[in-house]
């Protein structure tokens, strides 16, 4: 939104004030383009075929879009490349690579279910570290078993989010929820965390 219609939405006393902060949000908007975020997005692979895959792919598009955010997934070939030539890891040891990218990442989206995501996520989940940055995405249907199965009790300190399958036709999770998610983040990193 410009600042023009930021301000023609506002009335009165509010849009006066506004008018006159304007300039330091202008420079807190610049201070975040300036903060890079590196994002890695866990889910589905492309040969498993699996159904989420290509809202997967659209998660990573859409937060690409986001000025100073750069979203790869793990098995991509240059990133993971990057990756095992920096830290001399071999070509067969996915465990160690994504330990490694994990480790790099300000923020970890988990998009779930798929083969391998649920086991990504426990080794992460054990590491508070690694947990601290994972955005779990669920569906509405996990809600019942979230404290009481095993997996349910490993994700227990994960920032989590129970999508519906109405979220994911209308690509919710690319276009609204990641992106808002990852600005939180990008925020909390460029003013030191919290």
């Amino acid at each position: 939104m410009t600042n023009e219609e930021l301000l023609a939405s506002l009335s009165g006393s509010l849009r006066q004030h506004m008018e006159r902060i304007m300039p330091r949000l202008d420079q807190f908007e610049q201070k975040l383009q300036d903060t890079e975020m590196n994002v890695l997005v866990f889910g589905p692979g492309k040969k498993k075929g699996h159904r989420l895959y290509q809202k997967r792919e659209r998660i990573r598009a859409e937060l690409n879009k986001v000025p100073g955010v750069r979203a790869h997934f793990p098995e991509d070939k240059e990133y993971a490349a990057a990756f095992r030539q920096k830290f001399g890891l071999a070509e067969g040891d996915p465990t160690a690579l994504e330990l490694a990218q994990a480790n790099a990442a300000d923020v970890i989206i988990a998009l779930e279910p798929g083969p391998g995501v649920e086991d990504e996520v426990a080794v992460m989940s054990m590491r508070r570290e690694l947990a601290m940055k994972i955005y779990n995405l669920l569906p509405k249907e996990y809600v019942p078993t979230a404290s009481k199965s095993f997996s349910g009790i490993l994700r227990g300190r994960l920032t989590k989010y129970y999508y519906s399958q109405a979220e994911v036709k209308r690509c919710d999770l690319a276009t609204r929820i990641c992106p808002e998610h990852v600005k939180g983040e990008q925020i909390r990193k460029a003013v030191g965390g919290l």
